[in-house]
């Protein structure tokens, strides 16, 4: 009986690390596709430039002079008392693609406000268009934190799938890669707010929290929702203007 017990004892503290990897870690797929991809040849002056895009997407790196590269953003839910420490890519894939001048570099903003002046052409970054090291150093740009129905907590991931080398003229594109995104308690003191909801309109907040976040298969582990009563003692104005 005693030798089950150790070794019962010596397959739990194996497998332990792996049963705990759903609670440390948040792991996700990605896939880009070259047709999607535009490369535009631009002039300013006697300039000529290379124009990234990729599909709508609006979003792009902003330090001024910078190569201006497309940037994604993707929402993940994450446990509320839980903060990133790492976001890591693996699995990486790229497509290759050859350009012959320069990516456009990053303007100023445009000034909204009347008569004012529109600012000068700001010329590339001479540091980073003569290198040799790939532009940007990492694919993930920027983590940022909010809530979602006040108790969910929501990590927005920036991420650039385009690596530009300047020297070399040419631009790797990720077409296929896998996100990980690795846990750690957040000291931050944070409490669950008790909501009371009535359950049509909790079903409305499931399906926009459905929509928002990548892991969707996680969000019953990470999100309580609301108390469903039968009414809230008070009643709604429903609008379909609000």
């Amino acid at each position: 009986m005693k030798k089950f017990y150790y070794i019962f004892l010596f397959i739990l503290v194996l497998f332990l690390p792996l049963i705990a990897i759903p609670q440390a870690q948040i792991q996700h797929n990605f896939n880009y596709f070259p047709d999607s991809l535009s490369l535009n040849t631009i002039s300013i002056d006697t300039l000529l430039f290379t124009k990234v895009r990729y599909a709508s997407e609006h979003n792009r790196t902003c330090d001024t002079g910078n190569p201006e590269l497309p940037v994604l953003y993707y929402n993940f839910i994450i446990p509320i008392d839980k903060k990133a420490n790492q976001v890591t890519l693996t699995n990486k894939v790229f497509s290759n693609f050859n350009i012959s001048y320069p990516v456009y570099p990053v303007q100023k903003p445009i000034p909204l406000c009347l008569n004012c002046e529109a600012p000068g052409f700001c010329f590339p970054n001479a540091q980073i268009y003569s290198s040799s090291s790939v532009f940007p150093s990492d694919n993930v740009v920027s983590l940022n934190y909010g809530f979602f129905d006040r108790n969910c907590h929501i990590l927005t991931i920036g991420i650039c799938p385009f690596e530009y080398y300047p020297s070399l003229g040419q631009i790797r594109m990720l077409t296929s890669f896998d996100v990980t995104i690795n846990l750690v308690p957040d000291t931050t003191p944070r409490s669950i707010i008790p909501i009371k909801r009535l359950s049509q309109s909790q079903t409305l907040y499931d399906q926009i929290l459905f929509k928002l976040v990548e892991n969707t298969d996680q969000i019953s582990n990470f999100y309580s929702g609301s108390t469903i009563v039968e009414e809230l003692g008070y009643t709604p104005i429903w609008s379909s203007r609000l």
